[in-house]
């Protein structure tokens, strides 16, 4: 992760980076004015909650500072199915597949990718609860042994989990031809409110 924001600022320095795409999010503006279409499977509980937190996203992302460390290309969807690895189980090299959403946004994004299904796991998915706070103070600390974080990071990644959160019940609802296509899918909508609730 510290290594592909590396290379991002590099090539945007050196004139490399050569699209203004936004990285792939939730529609905010769509969700905050409560404007999406209902589902019969979307509970009025979930609805309620994701207008709240698309609200709550847009107005923090408004005051951040937009720098070179913090905001440019950014992966977008580097959740632990997006790694491959090469090497031991002692000295692993990961490698990120699956640029298909890549683009222009903050790079919090990329950490709330890697942590989002540890915190909150899958119905059917390996559960990572008891071993979060160990999986993300490792994240930190290797992060830091390649780049240094940018103040405010730690605030911006909660936020970019609860927009991560947003955007996979939008995937569920908009792309999926019925929320049952994966065991996971009715779970995760029912259980949005507790996905977007704010870790404290």
């Amino acid at each position: 992760l510290a290594s592909m924001h590396q290379a991002a600022v590099r090539l945007a320095a050196q004139g490399g980076v050569r699209t203004d795409r936004e990285v792939d999010g939730p529609d905010l503006q769509a969700w905050a004015s409560d404007v999406r279409p209902v589902s019969s499977a979307w509970p009025a509980a979930s609805q309620a909650a994701a207008v709240q937190a698309a609200r709550r996203i847009l107005r923090e992302t408004a005051t951040w500072p937009r720098t070179p460390a913090s905001h440019g290309l950014a992966h977008g969807d580097l959740h632990p199915w997006n790694l491959l690895y090469r090497g031991t189980r002692r000295d692993p090299v990961a490698a990120a597949i699956d640029f298909s959403d890549v683009g222009i946004g903050w790079r919090a994004l990329d950490f709330a990718s890697v942590l989002q299904y540890f915190r909150h796991p899958l119905a059917g998915f390996a559960d990572h609860r008891p071993q979060y706070a160990r999986l993300y103070e490792q994240l930190m600390l290797g992060y830091t042994d390649r780049r240094a974080l940018w103040p405010g990071v730690e605030s911006q990644i909660e936020t970019m989990r609860q927009a991560r959160w947003l955007n996979t019940a939008q995937w569920v609802l908009d792309v999926w031809p019925h929320p049952d296509r994966y065991p996971f899918g009715r779970p995760l909508l029912a259980d949005l409110p507790e996905r977007l609730a704010s870790l404290g």
